[in-house]
């Protein structure tokens, strides 16, 4: 028998046969009607590979074997199919595998998704710096791994300090210390922590690099003292303070220092008082000279005066004075008294009184006015005499225009030395002493005017009064004849100063509620005053 086969594209194939006994007998092909495609899985993770079923069937339904089909990718970019059906996940997306035969295809839907991170198995925290002072700031940096110890990038990072009030931490890892203490500064990634502890330390002083010194005074007689003022500075010069200070001095036979700087001169001679910080120091330089001896008796009432009142003290109330009766205000004799023994005239501090007044008043009305006067007397306190903690310790009063506006007084505190002064108060401007309207005037000719107690002084002042409008007034003042102190530029009142009456009413202090510690008394011998326009 022989065949025949006829094929025509999109028709169903017939085969004529010959039979043996020539009879010709018509075989056909069934032609594929539908093509169906299925995949293993409708979503792939990248990387993975399927192979694709696709079933041809005739138009009843019946599967159709063994027919060629081929095969196509609507995305050759998220997945590749090979002419035998192997599907490859190469990137996320969608993509339609199809299958054709004989002109029928088929085709099934594909999700191709990234492949999942790897997750994170460990968190380490590391900072730029492990210790930092209030203020300052430090990075810090996390690390993630895997199981097998390997790097994960990318991840994200929640960054949080277990102490907000010592160190806090900014999104980024920033880590800003605030406070002195310790602080775990912890990162956290899917769920895993790591930490590194921040100590924020307080941070070191300045270092001292220089040290200068200056004294209050840089000569001194034997038995005085100042202060010695230390002062610390930095490499660039800046004033360090709260320094711990040594105190030095390079000849203790002529000068020695305490350790607050007190200074206390010893004998003549010269003295190197150094401080000393932080292994610098620094030093000033002293001179400890003899007392001048007294200059000779004499007078330093000037030319042209005229003579108000002049009192020798013999008795109470008497050269036109009112003395305030008081058992603190007596007449006693001294032999000792330098112008006119004996009699004197005593004030009494007993012991218990309150400061900020005088025990008694003693006063003068010197009747005509002057502009210029002069003042003579002598004076001593007891050996046992205690400066007012304030220094303060007045004498005589003067009055111009109803007020009291200049005294005399003795500055010193305790047993430390008596410094003879003069005060203003109430005035316009004190001149040269400041410029405002209250002020001490210390000694300013390089004659420190210490009263010695026990000891019989003589004091002269001449004070002139200003002119109207003018700050012209003058204070000059003399111990044993030494001049003390010569100030100008005083306005007392905003007209004509002239003097109009003086007190002897001495003052122990201010009123700072202190009392005196034990009876101790103030002296005057001889008073003079005279007067000139």
């Amino acid at each position: 028998m022989r065949a025949l086969i006829l094929a025509v594209a999109g028709l169903a194939v017939s085969v004529t046969a010959c039979s043996s006994n020539g009879t010709s007998v018509e075989v056909q092909r069934i032609p594929v009607a539908a093509v169906s495609v299925s995949l293993p899985s409708p979503s792939l993770v990248e990387g993975q590979r399927v192979r694709a079923l696709a079933t041809a069937r005739d138009a009843a339904g019946a599967t159709l074997p063994n027919r060629p089909i081929t095969w196509q990718s609507s995305s050759s970019a998220i997945a590749s199919v090979t002419d035998s059906g192997d599907v490859s996940a190469l990137s996320p997306g969608s993509v339609t595998i199809s299958a054709t035969s004989e002109g029928q295809s088929g085709s099934a839907s594909l999700s191709v998704t990234a492949v999942p991170p790897v997750p994170v198995a460990s968190v380490s925290v590391a900072l730029a710096a492990s210790s930092r002072n209030p203020g300052q700031t430090t990075q810090a940096t996390a690390t993630t791994r895997d199981a097998n110890n390997n790097v994960l990038t990318g991840r994200s990072i929640t960054w949080s300090s277990s102490n907000t009030g010592v160190a806090t931490v900014s999104p980024s890892g920033l880590v800003s210390a605030l406070a002195v203490g310790t602080a775990q500064i912890s990162a956290t990634s899917e769920g895993q922590t790591g930490s590194a502890t921040l100590t924020v330390v307080a941070p070191l002083p300045v270092p001292v690099a220089s040290v200068s010194v200056t004294l209050g005074s840089s000569s001194l007689n034997p038995g005085l003292t100042t202060q010695a003022t230390a002062t610390t500075r930095d490499a660039n010069n800046n004033i360090l303070t709260g320094r711990a200070i040594v105190w030095g001095s390079s000849n203790q036979l002529v000068a020695t220092v305490s350790t607050s700087g007190l200074v206390t001169a010893v004998a003549v001679g010269t003295a190197q008082i150094t401080a000393t910080s932080e292994s610098q120091s620094g030093s000033a330089g002293l001179s400890v000279v003899a007392v001048p001896p007294p200059p000779p008796p004499g007078s330093v009432e000037p030319a042209g005066m005229t003579p108000i009142t002049e009192r020798p003290f013999s008795a109470l109330n008497e050269a036109g004075w009112t003395d305030q009766a008081s058992p603190y205000l007596t007449i006693v004799s001294d032999a000792t008294a330098p112008k006119s023994p004996p009699g004197v005239i005593q004030m009494l501090f007993p012991a218990g009184f309150l400061d900020g007044s005088s025990p008694a008043v003693s006063e003068a009305v010197l009747g005509t006015r002057y502009r210029t006067i002069y003042v003579s007397f002598w004076m001593k306190y007891s050996s046992n005499w205690i400066g007012h903690d304030t220094g303060t310790n007045k004498i005589l009063h003067f009055w111009v225009g109803g007020v009291n506006r200049i005294y005399n007084l003795v500055q010193g505190v305790g047993t430390g030395p008596l410094v003879a002064s003069v005060d203003v108060q109430g005035v316009i401007t004190g001149g040269q002493y400041d410029g405002g309207t209250n002020g001490k005037f210390a000694p300013n000719l390089g004659v420190p005017g210490i009263i010695p107690r026990g000891q019989w002084v003589h004091w002269e002042m001449v004070f002139t009064g200003n002119t109207a409008g003018n700050a012209d007034g003058t204070i000059e003042w003399w111990l044993d004849g030494a001049k003390l102190g010569s100030y100008g530029g005083v306005q007392f009142v905003s007209g004509n100063a002239l003097w109009e009456s003086m007190e002897w009413s001495p003052t122990w202090g201010g009123n700072s509620g202190i009392r005196v510690p034990a009876d101790q008394y103030s002296w005057l011998d001889h008073i003079y005053i005279s007067g000139k326009n």
